[in-house]
């Protein structure tokens, strides 16, 4: 593959994994709206990061061994492509960095939406009501 086809690639896959994400952000902030009903917008966050954002993961995995199948990966290592992020940073790729760490930032936007579900549920609630109590008299 050309190296401009290839750049081509991860390019509008990069572009693909930022609407992922601005999604995910979107149902973090309607999990906070709909607080009692927020466990519906953190499992369609589950569902997005696990369905579509599998795909694009490795999809990323899969392009980043093609713009560098020379490195080796690190079979006994937690992080299977840290040896291919390492050159592309000693190399100023920051491409291939950030999409190859789409696969944490998805991850981290499940957890966020949850955490804001729980807060909701717990602190939330009682401070909507306590506003209410306040303006309702």
């Amino acid at each position: 593959m050309l190296e401009e086809e290839l750049e081509g690639k991860m390019v509008k896959l990069y572009r693909m994994q930022r609407i992922c994400l601005a999604l995910q952000k979107a149902l973090i902030v309607l999990a906070i709206i709909f607080y009692l009903f927020g466990m519906i917008p953190v499992l369609l966050s589950f569902l997005l990061s696990f369905l579509w954002g599998t795909y694009l993961r490795n999809k990323a995995d899969s392009l980043a061994r093609e713009k560098y199948p020379f490195v080796p990966l690190v079979v006994y290592s937690r992080n299977l492509y840290a040896p291919i992020r390492e050159e592309a940073k000693r190399q100023g790729d920051s491409l291939t960095v950030e999409i190859l760490a789409f696969n944490w930032s998805s991850l981290l936007a499940v957890v966020a939406a949850m955490v804001a579900y729980l807060f909701m549920l717990t602190v939330g609630s009682r401070l909507w009501a306590w506003q209410l109590s306040l303006v309702l008299g």
